[in-house]
């Protein structure tokens, strides 16, 4: 497979990441842009889902650096086809990752009580 820098592994983390920019997106628009809407318009019930909340920023961020970053992701992250292992730099980005998707849901789940509704009225799924 040719690629612009010669490198026969960067276009497949490039295509990867573009993909985890897609399902970030959707599940951006469905898991959370979707119900802050319904709570904006005072919807009677609402139905979130955890973890598509959390994965939410993760895929956004990996998918970014998977297609803008291939190196980066092939040195430090190991890759999709690679078996190299995480360096440092690679599990400091991973557990921030894991950690801005618990920040980004509590705010989501902060931004549902500020308008006006019980944590125990929202069915978390």
């Amino acid at each position: 497979m040719s690629t612009l820098n010669g490198n026969d592994q960067v276009m497949p983390q490039r295509l990867m990441g573009a993909l985890m920019l897609l399902a970030g997106l959707g599940f951006g628009y469905f898991s959370v842009w979707q119900p802050l809407q319904d709570a904006a318009h005072h919807v009677a019930s609402l139905s979130v889902s955890m973890k598509s909340v959390a994965i939410t920023p993760v895929l956004l961020l990996a998918g970014a650096t998977f297609s803008f970053f291939p190196k980066f992701a092939l040195m430090h992250l190991g890759g999709f086809q690679s078996r190299t292992p995480k360096t440092v730099a690679g599990w400091a980005y991973t557990i921030t990752m894991i950690v801005l998707g618990f920040v980004f849901w509590f705010w989501v789940r902060a931004q549902f009580v500020s308008h006006g509704y019980l944590l125990s009225s929202i069915q978390i799924v």
